[in-house]
């Protein structure tokens, strides 16, 4: 455990989304679409994920998703592209996702 977070990974990226304005305003409204996707697909996931569940995963595939496509675009030789890649690899997109969902700041 690192600072209450999974590990270091997942707790520096979850410091990007409250100390950067980009990534603060990102992760907020990312987190407001999600919950409302997750309302308006709720009856086609009836039995398979609850609302909460449905928006929690969501959420951290667009973030995740976000982060690795953001990674590529720079140029970087091999083997910091690699560890880029593999610190990435090692975030708790999850754990992110909820505390935003909740509102944590």
């Amino acid at each position: 455990m690192h600072e209450g977070y999974t590990n270091f990974e997942t707790w520096a990226v979850a410091l990007a989304f409250d100390n950067y304005r980009e990534l603060y305003d990102l992760s907020r409204a990312t987190a407001k679409r999600a919950k409302s996707d997750a309302k308006k697909a709720e009856q086609v996931l009836s039995g398979i994920w609850t609302r909460k569940e449905a928006a929690r995963y969501l959420l951290a595939d667009t973030l995740k998703e976000y982060f690795e496509t953001r990674a590529e675009d720079f140029d970087l030789p091999a083997p910091f592209a690699d560890l880029l890649s593999g610190a990435l690899s090692s975030v708790n997109w999850g754990e992110i996702a909820q505390e935003l969902l909740e509102g944590k700041e």
